[in-house]
């Protein structure tokens, strides 16, 4: 009767690790227009709302439409991105009709992903940043 009331502490004390752990989602991006120039965008960033970076894809860059980087895990569901549009910093403007799973677009570069989502995030264009 032990083992069995102890084998049952031990799942439950296992699924409430389980269910606290934060989710997470597979990244892609993909170029829905090309770059402003021949450096194409690079070093893409998925980034929290702080603009710190989540995951990044350095070696990975899109030289014209259509081009798709690999995927990367993130950890943050709600960030932005941010690129290298032909080596000037920008953020990105994220395509949302074009772009899967994705629950809500927030806006511009921001968006909330689906948890445990594959996730293709289009790149419609960028902004430059101004500091």
């Amino acid at each position: 009767m032990k083992k069995i009331f102890l084998a049952i502490i031990a799942a439950t004390v296992a699924l409430g690790f389980t269910a606290c752990n934060p989710g997470t989602a597979d990244v892609k991006w993909k170029a829905g227009t090309n770059p402003a120039g021949a450096g194409g965008f690079s070093d893409i960033k998925w980034e929290n709302e702080a603009g710190i970076a989540d995951t990044t894809w350095i070696n990975d860059p899109l030289y014209a439409t259509d081009d798709e980087t690999g995927f990367k895990e993130v950890s943050e569901l709600v960030g932005k991105g941010s690129c290298l549009d032909d080596g000037t910093e920008s953020e990105i403007v994220i395509d949302n009709s074009s772009s899967g799973g994705v629950t809500v677009a927030i806006g511009g570069g921001s968006a909330l992903l689906d948890e445990n989502a594959e996730v293709t995030l289009v790149i419609g264009g960028t902004n430059p940043v101004t500091k």
